[in-house]
């Protein structure tokens, strides 16, 4: 999400802004993505840091305007998980500095990993594993911090806050349908919620305060509020139940394939020539050329 409305979705090898609201696309990205690794992050509100289609760049676009304002090679460092094809041991953890493409550090947890993510702001690396522990080790020392359990099957998804405060995890499958919240210091189980439909997608707000949750077989989005006492800035949140956008609109379908872009200036007022192309008595014939 960029703001309360607009969001970014990959359409294809495309990126576009659409408004949740009105249903309307606002503009499309320039930089076409790479076709076997589409990925994409949202930091901040203004940018969008993209993989180029090479694979061998990463593009920082201007949201407002649609184009590539810089183009650089990696951040500091990336985490990956290694293992042999016809080896059926436990794999390794490596981390590279990306600056000199030197191996940082190298672990190996108790388990295979099934997911991997890191918190620069925790200075950690967070793994779900395939006994179904979770745990996080040290991004600069690889030290373990902790090892904890919970999950009744294996947890193949992690997302962690923007703050580096706390790790969510759940199993994607629907083996196991709770959401768990461990302290990202610690490990201390904070929270957990176990819906009555498996968990289709869940992530966590820009604040760090809400998770967001669609289930299978509904159309609508369960937002959960992060309150507790341990978490800096979030001991007193209070939920805010106006609705979401024009009430006007709750139950509407927006068709997005003919959407128009409506917010670039000088493009407000364009209208679209609806006129049959060539002879209207020769739609649907099949001619032999």
């Amino acid at each position: 999400m960029i703001d309360d409305f607009q969001c970014l979705l990959l359409c294809g090898r495309e990126l576009r802004i659409y408004n949740l609201d009105t249903g309307e696309l606002v503009i499309k990205l320039r930089e076409v993505m790479n076709q076997k690794m589409p990925f994409f992050g949202l930091n901040r509100p203004d940018h969008v840091v993209a993989l180029s289609r090479s694979r061998m760049y990463v593009n920082m676009m201007n949201i407002a305007k649609g184009e590539c304002v810089a183009t650089f090679k990696g951040e500091c460092y990336v985490a990956c998980v290694c293992r042999e094809k016809e080896e059926h041991a436990v794999n390794f953890i490596v981390v590279y500095d990306l600056a000199s493409g030197t191996l940082f550090k190298r672990w190996k947890p108790g388990a295979s990993s099934l997911a991997l993510t890191i918190s620069t702001p925790g200075g950690s690396v967070v793994a779900a594993l395939e006994d179904a522990t979770v745990t996080a080790n040290d991004l600069v020392t690889g030290n373990p911090r902790w090892l904890v359990k919970g999950h009744t099957y294996p947890a193949d998804t992690i997302r962690v806050d923007p703050r580096g405060t706390f790790v969510l995890t759940y199993d994607s499958t629907g083996h196991d349908r709770a959401i768990r919240i461990w302290d990202m210091q610690t490990g201390a189980s904070l929270s957990v919620w176990t819906p009555d439909s498996p968990v289709t997608a869940c992530e966590v707000s820009a604040d760090s305060r809400c998770v967001v949750v669609a289930l299978a077989g509904r159309a609508d989005l369960i937002t959960l509020v992060i309150a507790h006492k341990t978490l800096p800035g979030l001991e007193d949140v209070k939920v805010d139940e106006k609705i979401y956008g024009n009430e006007e609109n709750k139950g509407k379908e927006f068709e997005l394939t003919r959407s128009y872009i409506m917010t670039l200036p000088g493009l407000e007022d364009i209208k679209f020539d609806e006129k049959i192309y060539g002879n209207e008595e020769n739609k649907g014939k099949e001619f032999e050329l």
